[in-house]
C-alpha cells in the first residue's frame, strides 16, 4: 500500500499515508494551517479513486506493526532504487502511537532508507524520534519548519525563509 513518487517527490521515494486528508487529524482540533487550501485534499475531489485507496492506506497502516511495515519498504527497495520514505503525504499522525510506530519503522530501515515528513501535530512528542526520522513541523519547529505563505509571496518578503515551494 505504499506508492512510489509523485509530481514533486522523485521516484526514489516511497508515500506512507496514515489516513486519507477528508479524514486528516488536524484540522478538527485546529492545527491544520490550511484547511481550506490543503494540497492533499485537492488530488481526493479531482480523482475519485485517491480516497478509497488512502482509506485503504490507512488500514492497513492500523493493522500492520511497525516491523511488517519496516518489511514492506525493504520490499519495495528491492524492486527499484529508494532513497527516502515520506510519511503523510495526506493526512497526519493520529495519536502518540503513530508516532512511535513510524519512529520505530525508521529505527528498523537505518542505513537503507531515510524516513520524513511533515506534521501540524505540535501536540504530540517527536523529542525521542528516531535519528532516521526528520520531523517537519507544519507551522512550528520541529527538525524544521514548514510554514504555508500566499501562493504569489516572493522570497525576499518572507523574512528569512530560504524556500518556496513553487507548488
Amino acid at each position: 500500500m505504499l506508492t512510489r513518487g509523485n509530481k514533486k517527490l522523485g521516484e526514489d521515494t516511497l508515500v506512507l499515508n496514515m489516513c486519507a486528508s477528508s479524514e486528516c487529524p488536524s484540522k478538527p482540533i485546529g492545527l491544520c494551517q490550511c484547511p481550506d487550501c490543503c494540497y492533499a485534499l485537492k488530488v481526493e475531489k479531482l480523482w475519485p479513486a485517491v480516497l478509497p485507496h488512502r482509506r485503504k492506506q490507512a488500514k492497513v497502516w492500523k493493522a500492520l506493526s511497525a516491523e511488517e511495515h519496516a518489511g514492506l519498504v525493504k520490499g519495495y527497495a528491492m524492486n527499484a532504487p529508494t532513497r527516502w520514505l515520506r510519511f503523510s503525504e495526506a493526512g497526519d499522525f493520529s495519536s502518540q502511537a503513530d508516532v512511535e510506530k513510524m519512529s520505530r519503522m525508521a529505527d528498523l530501515l537505518e542505513g537503507m532508507v531515510r524516513v520524513y515528513g511533515y506534521t501540524a501535530r505540535k501536540d504530540l512528542d517527536f523529542s525521542n524520534v528516531s535519528r532516521n526520522m526528520t520531523v517537519n513541523g507544519s507551522g512550528w519547529m520541529c527538525h524544521n519548519s514548514f510554514t504555508v505563505v500566499e501562493k504569489d509571496a516572493k522570497l525576499e518578503d518572507l523574512g528569512g525563509y530560504d524556500h518556496v515551494c513553487p507548488g
